[in-house]
């Protein structure tokens, strides 16, 4: 068993960019919910959890991300930061706004 910075539990290894921690919030900050962990009640638990200053990209699912580099889904399609989308004459643009991501 592999314990306190190895990014390790039981002898696996932490999957994508995620770290081992003994004690982290079970409620995981997301690119969809980037503040889940500041209304969670639930005590810590140990695993794999996002390092700090990162939230879990649960749009297009590639581990952890800044937040500022989170995706945005519209209409069934995936938008990076910055990327635009066009739509009855309208131009759409994926940005933080104001820390969510939003298209």
């Amino acid at each position: 068993m592999t314990w306190g910075g190895d990014d390790a539990v039981a002898g696996e290894t932490c999957p994508l960019t995620m770290e081992y921690h003994e004690c982290g919030s079970p409620c995981a900050d997301t690119c969809s919910n980037p503040d889940t962990n500041q209304t969670c009640d639930s005590r810590c638990t140990d695993g794999c959890f996002c390092p700090a200053g990162m939230v879990v990209d649960d749009v297009t699912h590639q581990g952890c991300v800044p937040l500022k580099s989170c995706p945005c889904s519209y209409n069934g399609k995936t938008f990076m930061p910055g990327e635009s989308y066009t739509s009855n004459c309208k131009t759409w643009y994926a940005l933080l706004f104001p820390r969510l991501p939003a298209c």
